[in-house]
């Protein structure tokens, strides 16, 4: 009966209410990408800074590896820390400083001890598996080494970005990557005559310092974190988010795993079949950043305080999911029409030109579509992803995403062998849409928290 009841305030939830919740996920949206846009120019201004060689590839190396670390723990972290800060509102508003405080010095000290186990693996990897020779592989390390604060600092910022996120303050931290370029450009141009290459690494860094610096000044200023005096003992709370964190922060990995999966396998093709691979990507994400970007931070915000001020239970969380259904499925199926119908045209626009072969028009416009077969199946999916972070059922996540990493190597062995490069796009599409279907068998079975 109080499910019942529960259930019926949710539908009978205030226009007003609705409205924020359109309005913050829209704006959002918007902040989100006019946030990441201006990343777009720091490689424009790299490249014409610095030019082509040995020095920039040995930067962009180690800054991939630095970068495939971060996404990993900050994307975990930015979601998991949502949940657990709305519980603990719900109890004791004023100790949200205390576990914040305590959650960061226990990352900065985990993450400052996992860096030197990953120094001395990549610098192993290197040696054995790169064509460097060894005065590339020594400035990679340095460069590695010199680019890891950046590892930490993100981490810490993605805290923050979560307890702003869960108070609604969307829009700072969407557009903060924005603050983050400026500073990192002209970073790199007042520094790069003293520090040569070093210069970039030294940019990014305090670019994101800048950042986690308006960050916490905006929480502080605005109330969000509440610098209060009286002490809170955070080290269960902090132990538990770690041990739910862990598993999504794992699930990312597997995620994580799949595009260079996917490049290895393309490197078995004809030469040029990986760039393929990568640029048919990109044109991917613009769909799934404007249809799902601002919707997953804002929906995780709205359903976790809503879950755990106690003014919702599992079966408003699931009318939740299937209420963003009834707008996400003829929006993400119009989507990805328009984009199939156009999208030779679309092609064109972005690679028709200057020295990409315009015989290879064709079949990047084919590897594009087959990466759109899945991008219903995984905006859905992410409504379903949702609700499982609001309960902390991050363990279910990292078994699915397995699931997903197998199925996407087994696919791609078959796929591949007949359809080349359409296979391995199309085996990402189909593993999404298998995952689609073991998450919406967990939504369907699972309808009370004492259940899951």
């Amino acid at each position: 009966m109080a499910e019942d009841k529960n259930i019926n305030k949710y539908h009978h939830r205030s226009n007003a209410g609705a409205r924020a919740f359109l309005s913050h996920t829209f704006m959002t949206t918007a902040f989100s990408v006019l946030g990441k846009a201006f990343g777009f120019f720091i490689s424009i201004f790299i490249a014409a800074w610095f030019g082509v060689s040995k020095q920039t590839d040995a930067f962009f190396f180690a800054y991939g590896l630095v970068m495939f670390l971060t996404v990993i723990v900050t994307n975990s972290v930015e979601n998991v820390i949502v949940p657990f800060i709305a519980e603990i509102k719900r109890g004791k508003p004023g100790a949200v400083y205390g576990f914040v405080g305590g959650l960061i010095r226990s990352i900065a000290a985990k993450l400052l001890t996992l860096a030197f186990p990953v120094f001395a693996v990549v610098l192993a990897a290197l040696f054995t598996l790169s064509g460097f020779d060894r005065s590339e592989i020594m400035l990679i390390m340095k460069l590695f080494a010199a680019t890891i604060p950046l590892f930490i600092l993100s981490a810490l910022t993605s805290v923050i970005c979560g307890v702003l996120n869960t108070a609604k303050k969307f829009y700072t931290p969407a557009v903060s990557p924005g603050f983050r370029a400026v500073a990192t450009i002209a970073a790199i141009f007042i520094l790069k005559d003293p520090l040569g290459v070093y210069a970039i690494p030294a940019g990014y860094i305090l670019g994101e310092a800048l950042r986690l610096a308006i960050l916490v000044i905006f929480a502080v200023k605005g109330g969000v974190l509440e610098m209060r005096s009286g002490r809170y003992d955070s080290g269960k709370k902090v132990s538990d988010f770690f041990k739910t964190a862990s598993f999504q922060i794992a699930a990312m990995v597997c995620l994580g795993f799949n595009p260079i999966i996917d490049r290895f396998m393309a490197s078995w093709l004809a030469p040029g079949s990986v760039s393929m691979l990568e640029y048919a990507e990109r044109l991917y994400i613009i769909p799934i950043t404007f249809m799902s970007g601002g919707f997953s931070i804002t929906a995780l915000s709205y359903w976790s305080n809503e879950y755990y001020k106690g003014d919702g239970t599992s079966g408003v969380l699931r009318n939740n999911v299937i209420s963003s259904w009834k707008a996400l499925v003829p929006a993400s199926l119009a989507v990805t029409f328009i984009l199939v119908v156009i999208s030779g045209y679309f092609v064109r626009i972005f690679y028709g030109h200057g020295a990409f072969p315009q015989e290879k028009l064709g079949i990047l416009t084919l590897v594009w579509v087959a990466y759109l077969a899945g991008f219903v199946p995984y905006v859905l999916s992410q409504t379903i992803v949702m609700k499982m972070l609001v309960l902390k059922k991050t363990k279910d996540l990292l078994k699915i995403a397995a699931m997903m990493n197998v199925l996407n190597i087994i696919l791609n062995l078959v796929l591949m062998r007949y359809l080349g490069l359409v296979g391995i796009a199309l085996a990402t599409s189909t593993a999404q849409l298998a995952a689609f279907f073991v998450l919406l068998k967990y939504f369907l079975k699972k309808t009370d928290i004492t259940e899951v």
